[in-house]
């Protein structure tokens, strides 16, 4: 005779291929936050010409389409997963699967704890790069506006007035005076 606990046993050893479709949705996610973070340091890093905005362009929308079909990969998973644990969805995570696995098959547990480990520590990764990326563009922006502001002749200069005359201070001229 089966105990309730054989069947919860059983039930997990069953459900083991939702796990591995999670754990390589896991590392597909995570190869997809590499290329995101490469390319946020290459937008960072990259020369204001009309070839390396376009192949920045390029990488940011398949970079975009793959976060898309990522995310509808993982709500169907997660939708898939839940159903077959019994574990209704908004309480489906991670953390409960590694409590679910810790006893039965530890080395599934482990699985997850370093994919969710090594997913977590990317995210924070991203969003230093992504606050650092924010700020060398704005400081880039600001000096391209600084700049086309004193040559388009809006911003008035020591030497020159805003309309592109050469200024000369009141005081720099003398009458009856010898130079």
């Amino acid at each position: 005779m089966h105990s309730p606990s054989d069947n919860s046993t059983n039930s997990l050893q069953d459900n083991q291929h939702h796990v591995q479709s999670l754990l390589r949705h896991f590392d597909a996610q995570e190869a997809a936050m590499l290329a995101f973070k490469s390319l946020l340091v290459d937008i960072g890093n990259s020369p204001e010409d009309d070839v390396s905005h376009r192949n920045l362009r390029i990488r940011i929308d398949a970079a975009s389409d793959l976060c898309q079909r990522l995310n509808q990969d993982a709500t169907l998973l997660i939708q898939t997963a839940a159903a077959a644990f019994g574990i209704p969805q908004t309480d489906f995570s991670v953390r409960h699967l590694i409590r679910l696995y810790d006893v039965s098959a530890p080395a599934i547990a482990q699985s997850l704890r370093e994919s969710r480990r090594r997913l977590l520590r990317l995210t924070r990764q991203i969003q230093g790069i992504s606050a650092n990326t924010a700020w060398v563009l704005s400081e880039k922006r600001q000096i391209r506006h600084a700049v086309f502001q004193h040559v388009g002749g809006e911003v008035a200069s020591d030497r020159y007035d805003a309309s592109g005359r050469r200024s000369m201070s009141a005081d720099s001229v003398k009458f009856n005076a010898r130079s």
